[in-house]
């Protein structure tokens, strides 16, 4: 019996990494901080980041500041993922609701150690790469009191942190204050749903507007992202968001490739969720798969992600979220 070896799956791989070649992105890395592109986990990640028409839960500090006006009930969530090159990402975030006024507040934190080699091989330096990224998130629901449209808009303020260590480059630590602005409308459609809920969504979002990021004089990553998502029965949610990266000077810094989202998501019992998705990034495609176990108020999530970033390493393929409810009364697990 042949039995796969490591080598037949880096060759895989490889091949994998020559297919996409041919969607390479010329206009790649003219924009900072990675952390905005690096999804930090949960039902958000899993389902390929296709998630600007759901946030329905603590994802939506990345996906659509509107979701937090029609959250359940408060949530504190805590991420973990490893990243390349023994990396990591981990992120902390609270989000809740009064009546109409959503609100949250986060914090993610990417670390990359990095050692300098000359041209002999011997070291020259050690030292690492870290961003960190504090959002502040407020929203509010127009219609309320309507059962058949929802409308909210919201807001997120963001700080972000950048520190290189001079012995690997000078002078390349930097701050940016950017914001993001969004709309979400919920419509109750025929279908097998109950009363008051409401099963299509639709969704606009800019993310990351703002200055160029001093003292470096480089844009910041904004982003146009349109979404749309939709619940034929109460179990099932199906999600898709078309991405359009813009640029304000593009005669300086060119816009990068539209890129495509699309996600899926389960209810197959009270405690347990499945989710998957695909996130279409020019040569660096990425797919999802997860799950997402509840007992009593607290839910675990993890998600399995291969992409052209992680490697082969197991490690570097999950990541790992915990959320608690922290509402007074149960709640059915939302799809």
């Amino acid at each position: 019996m042949a039995v796969p070896s490591f080598g037949d799956f880096s060759d895989f791989f490889l091949s994998w990494s020559h297919a996409f070649g041919w969607f390479a992105d010329e206009n790649s890395g003219q924009s900072l901080f990675p952390i905005l592109a690096i999804p930090l986990g949960g039902r958000y990640e899993g389902m390929g980041t296709a998630y600007a028409a759901v946030a329905d839960d603590s994802g939506l500090l990345e996906a659509n500041p509107a979701g937090s006006s029609a959250l359940a009930g408060p949530e504190l969530s805590l991420y973990h993922r490893n990243w390349i090159a023994d990396g990591w990402v981990d992120g902390l975030s609270f989000c809740s609701r009064f009546h109409g006024f959503g609100w949250g507040i986060g914090t993610k934190l990417f670390y990359e150690p990095f050692t300098a080699y000359d041209g002999s091989g011997q070291r020259t330096g050690k030292g690492s790469f870290i961003e960190a990224l504090l959002t502040a998130n407020a929203s509010g629901n127009l219609l309320p009191e309507n059962p058949y449209v929802g409308l909210a808009v919201g807001a997120n303020l963001k700080a972000l942190l950048r520190y290189v260590s001079p012995e690997l480059l000078e002078n390349q630590s930097a701050v940016a204050l950017p914001l993001d602005v969004g709309l979400l409308g919920r419509f109750r459609i025929p279908g097998r749903v109950s009363p008051g809920q409401k099963n299509l969504a639709v969704a606009l979002v800019l993310r990351n507007l703002g200055q160029r990021v001093q003292p470096l004089d480089y844009p910041l990553p904004t982003v146009v992202s349109a979404g749309l998502a939709y619940a034929p029965v109460p179990p099932l949610l199906l999600a898709l968001d078309m991405n359009l990266p813009i640029s304000f000077e593009p005669s300086s810094f060119a816009a990068g490739q539209p890129d495509l989202a699309f996600g899926t998501s389960v209810q197959l019992t009270r405690f347990l969720s499945l989710h998957g998705g695909a996130h279409l990034v020019s040569d660096n495609p990425r797919f999802s798969l997860g799950a997402i176990l509840t007992t009593g108020r607290t839910s675990f999530t993890l998600n399995y992600n291969a992409d052209l970033m992680g490697g082969l390493n197991p490690a570097d393929l999950f990541s790992a979220a915990v959320t608690l409810d922290l509402s007074k009364s149960e709640e059915v697990p939302r799809t």
